[in-house]
């Protein structure tokens, strides 16, 4: 048995001393057997230290949870911090009205708008449209530019629209304060398409 490391490992209770309760201890040290650690925790990570990677680790998870960057509501609107957004995307609607908008930085005021999480994008070129209008707005491209103040069509898979104001854009700031990306968008489902 000498090629097997065998070794004892007394889980046996002694009344006498209740502040050493066997248990904990006794499969630690049954654990670094098993896994060929040594059986001096010297080197071994403090509790303390696994427990703040885990909170850590557990925070990060929490940020880039996808529930940030969607909405159930076939209208609404957000402040929408799309360099932190999984694939730069905000989604909203459900079913065949699940819509999404994937942008990313252009200019100080606009932003590109891309058609790849849907079928088609395009901006709004008239002030005052009515919904049944909206599909001769959609471009060819794969990606429009809308400005602060536009409004964007958006055309899903299943072919329904969807319209977007852009209320505001804030670009990407590097100075003494750094100021994160954002859009301030005014989202609706057209119901009727």
């Amino acid at each position: 048995m000498d090629e097997h490391k065998p070794k004892g490992f007394s889980f046996n209770h002694d009344s006498a001393n209740t502040d050493d309760f066997p248990g904990s201890e006794q499969v630690d040290e049954l654990w670094r057997w098993l896994e060929g650690l040594p059986a001096n925790k010297d080197a071994a990570t403090p509790i303390s230290v696994l427990r703040e990677r885990s909170a850590r680790l557990e925070c990060h998870e929490l940020r880039n949870d996808p529930s940030h960057w969607r909405s159930p509501a076939l209208e609404g609107s957000e402040r929408f911090m799309f360099e932190d957004a999984p694939s730069t995307t905000f989604r909203w609607g459900h079913g065949e009205a699940e819509n999404a908008l994937m942008i990313s930085g252009c200019g100080h005021d606009s932003v590109y708008v891309l058609r790849d999480p849907i079928k088609a994008v395009g901006v709004v070129r008239e002030d005052s449209i009515s919904d049944s209008a909206l599909e001769s707005q959609l471009a060819r491209g794969l990606y429009v530019v809308a400005h602060a103040g536009q409004r964007v069509v958006l055309m899903n898979q299943h072919g329904m629209l969807s319209v977007v104001d852009l209320l505001a854009v804030q670009r990407e700031v590097n100075g003494e304060s750094y100021v994160a990306p954002y859009v301030d968008i005014r989202w609706r489902v057209v119901s009727n398409s």
